[in-house]
């Protein structure tokens, strides 16, 4: 079971006192050796076994901040290749089926009799009686990509059955194994620690960076109104101090650059707990033990967005947003604002432990200074401008133009306002702007535009255009109510309407040697579109329906002519289709013996 054990300086020196004197304290140390067994007991340790018959090693662990979303379960290495054997972690059935060239790629949920259900992603192949379960349904319905919903009955597996080969599938960055422990009826992730998948682990966690970054109007740290960073340095004893201090006028929170790695493993891995500490006191907690699924963009407040999406530098804000309900997030403390007092000189201490009790402890000073810079006096406000607060709804109408933001759509208090400019030369409409992309948003909202010219043959060819934080355009397809034209987006910045008319583009990788062609023999594709993105694709052998394998992530399509084609003269015809409807086909001609 995990142990920590709190150390801290005190003051300057470098001597350290356990607190365990102060009740408080000790409650504290209490409550969390408290929650650590009771979590322990709650979940059985010996129920399941690796899923992979070599040492466990970790690419990435749970709740990890990734981009747009919280990791949710463990990434096991599988010495870079593919096609290792995948095991059933225990009994059960397989409960659903994913192929696709996103997210999980290949994918099993195996259903257990105990309420759980551990998810198998990435996979190269299904093996048998899966394979072949499978492919009877790419073939009855006449589809590449699945989500399969499957009954108790239909395929039952046992505890260390063969069920498929590791891949690169999907959303992969290398080859891996994607593994998950979820609660079958809530869908809730839980770390798969938990349950006794153990790695070796005697490293404790690594502090690089922080930043000290103000909050609110008139706040300054070193006298400027943008964040300052600090470098972490390691003593002697192993311990961690900022290179210097900060000055602070008014409010401000910190944000640290910290990361785990395991024994014989150089791949850095995200940090199980998190605190902020001054004195006796716990100003932020952050533990990653179980969350629901449809928290998992919680991480985008957990980080910084800006620099997780525009450097992949991973910082954990210790400070928690007003519109951020993460589970593993200690609600009961504060937020993690801090107040540094004019004149006075406060230390404050980072404790970041991994899983396995190993426990690195940082420590930086602030100081309270007064703003001392002239203020300015605010502008106007504008007769649009309107304030989107974490948990209310807004709605707001411009023109020919309204958007509708849920609650719980931000998770910061915004001030902003609908602008409006002439759209683009080849747009059907204004350019609409609200907020910015580099704001992180939870969920879905609706946007309408009014349009009124638009000729009715040409209504299902309309999407709308957004911007995302990198810069790249969006597409958003809708529909279409009288002359309303409705979709819903999940970033802020730039909105107009534009049509999309042109074909997607296909290209062979590399030529045929011959007209004559083989059974079992692949054909590649790379495949693109240039506004509304790819949306389905099909590949016949004359009539005959043949199975494509799509790499979202390489643009490619993978055709692989099956034992059940026809032979003879035939005609090769890959059709692919964009998100409105517009068609490319290449055709080839082949012999097949």
């Amino acid at each position: 079971m995990p142990k920590v054990l709190f150390r801290f300086f005190d003051g300057e020196n470098r001597t350290y006192k356990h607190r365990l004197r102060h009740v408080p304290f000790v409650f504290v140390l209490s409550l969390i050796a408290l929650s650590q067994s009771v979590a322990q007991s709650r979940f059985p340790r010996d129920y399941f076994t690796s899923p992979i018959d070599t040492p466990l090693k970790l690419s990435g662990g749970f709740a990890e901040l990734r981009n747009n979303h919280l990791h949710g379960g463990l990434d096991f290495r599988t010495g870079g290749e593919e096609g290792r054997p995948i095991y059933a972690a225990a009994d059960g059935y397989v409960g659903r089926i994913r192929v696709s060239g996103h997210g999980y790629g290949n994918c099993l949920y195996i259903n257990h009799p105990i309420g759980y259900t551990t998810v198998y992603g990435h996979l190269l192949s299904f093996e048998e009686p899966i394979r072949s379960w499978v492919n009877r349904r790419h073939h009855e319905l006449q589809e590449n990509e699945l989500d399969l919903w499957l009954k108790e009955d239909d395929i039952p597996v046992r505890k260390d059955q063969l069920l498929a080969l590791s891949g690169n599938t999907g959303a992969s960055g290398g080859p891996h194994l994607h593994f998950e422990i979820r609660h079958t009826e809530t869908e809730e992730l839980i770390n798969p620690h938990w349950f006794g998948l153990q790695v070796a682990d005697h490293v404790r966690p690594t502090f690089d960076c922080m930043e000290v970054v103000p909050l609110g109007p008139g706040s300054l740290v070193g006298g400027k109104p943008s964040p300052l960073r600090l470098q972490f340095l390691q003593d002697s004893t192993g311990f961690w101090r900022a290179n210097k201090e900060a000055k602070v006028a008014g409010a401000c929170y910190v944000q640290v650059k910290v990361w785990d790695k395991h024994t014989e493993n150089e791949l850095r891995q995200g940090i199980y707990q998190l605190l902020l500490i001054q004195g006796l006191d716990t100003l932020y907690a952050f533990k990653a033990d179980r969350y629901a699924h449809s928290e998992t963009r919680y991480a985008n407040s957990v980080m910084d967005y800006e620099a997780k999406m525009l450097n992949n530098e991973t910082f954990y804000r210790m400070f928690r947003s007003p519109g951020n309900h993460l589970r593993l997030l200690n609600t009961e403390l504060s937020n993690g604002i801090l107040y540094p007092k004019v004149g006075v000189k406060t230390q404050y201490q980072i404790i970041a432990t991994d899983f396995y009790g190993n426990q690195s402890e940082g420590s930086f000073f602030l100081t309270g200074s007064q703003n001392l810079t002239p203020g300015l006096k605010s502008a106007a406000p504008h007769r649009f401008e309107s304030q989107i607060l974490p948990d209310r709804a807004l709605n707001l109408e411009q023109d020919n133009f309204r958007i509708h933001l849920p609650p719980g759509t931000i998770y910061d208090t915004l001030n902003t306002r609908i602008s409006i400019r002439a759209g683009p030369a080849s747009s059907l409409s204004s350019e609409y702007r609200i907020g910015s992309p580099r704001i992180p948003v939870h969920h879905y909202f609706p946007v309408s535009f009014r349009a009124q010219h638009v000729p009715k043959s040409l209504k299902n060819k309309v999407v709308a255009i957004g911007t995302n934080i990198k810069g790249v355009q969006v597409a958003h397809m809708g529909t279409w109510k009288g002359e309303w034209f409705e979709t819903k987006a999940r970033q802020l910045g730039s909105f107009y309407l534009a049509l999309d008319t042109i074909a997607p583009h296909i290209s062979m990788q590399g030529k045929l040697k011959s007209d004559t062609l083989q059974i079992g023999s692949s054909l590649f594709f790379t495949c693109s579109d240039a506004r509304s993105g790819i949306k389905n694709f099909h590949f016949y052998v004359g009539e005959f329906w043949n199975k494509l394998i799509w790499d979202a992530k390489s643009t490619t399509l993978t055709a692989r002519i099956d034992e059940n084609a026809p032979r003879g003269n035939q005609m090769l015809c890959l059709l692919v289709i964009d998100a409105v409807g517009n068609e490319a086909n290449l055709k080839i001609p082949v012999f097949i013996p």
